[in-house]
């Protein structure tokens, strides 16, 4: 998933200089907190697991619930 993220989003960001529409940079800034948000919940998870154990795994699937929630909708 972050992988086809990345790839849109670098394609948002090659079609933005190349036609300076600023449609395709607002497309770039999502996929990047998308991602941004992915790896914040998994570098989360490992410190609370190290920390509190595997309770600490909903508190991550939260996070990820709630960026898996934005990939879907059509305004932010």
């Amino acid at each position: 998933m972050c992988t086809g993220n990345l790839r849109s989003g670098m394609d948002n960001l090659v079609k933005y200089i190349k036609t300076k529409d600023k449609s395709h940079l607002q497309s770039f800034w999502i996929y990047l907190g998308l991602d941004g948000f992915f790896l914040i919940g998994s570098l989360l998870c490992v410190i609370l697991v190290n920390i509190y154990g595997i309770i600490s795994l909903l508190i991550c699937c939260i996070l990820l619930i709630f960026v898996f929630i934005i990939m879907f909708k059509k305004t932010i």
